[in-house]
């Protein structure tokens, strides 16, 4: 698994955790591909996921590689809660990914807020 991919253990319950912080589109290609590799046969509706976007580029491609990412997990998320979302290009890419994916991700300023939300649900 890459090394943005990580299964982290907060308060006793596992988040799966996508770090695509600071990526160029490249690499988002790259982790979004293991990324799908990892929820094959995984159990409905059982995973919490946190995602950090924090300084990540958008254009009409990393918007519809996320918009794909987001589809393909669907069925496997219980709960998700996103980072990074910090100004309104970033905010109205975030709006076009969750209209069309049909999701409803929430916003955290902070990993810690995002995982305290997560197990909560």
């Amino acid at each position: 698994m890459r090394k943005e991919i990580q299964l982290l253990e907060f308060k006793n319950k596992k988040i799966l955790f996508f770090d695509f912080s600071d990526c160029k589109k490249e690499d988002i290609k790259l982790i979004i591909d293991d990324a799908k590799q990892w929820f094959q046969g995984k159990q409905q509706n059982s995973i919490l996921t946190l995602t950090d976007v924090t300084n990540t580029r958008y254009d009409a491609e990393t918007l519809n590689l996320f918009k794909d990412f987001t589809l393909h997990n669907k069925p496997y998320v219980l709960a998700a809660a996103v980072v990074g979302i910090t100004s309104p290009l970033m905010k109205l890419a975030y709006n076009f990914v969750m209209a069309v994916s049909k999701r409803n991700v929430p916003i955290f300023d902070t990993r810690e807020q995002a995982m305290e939300w997560l197990i909560g649900q």
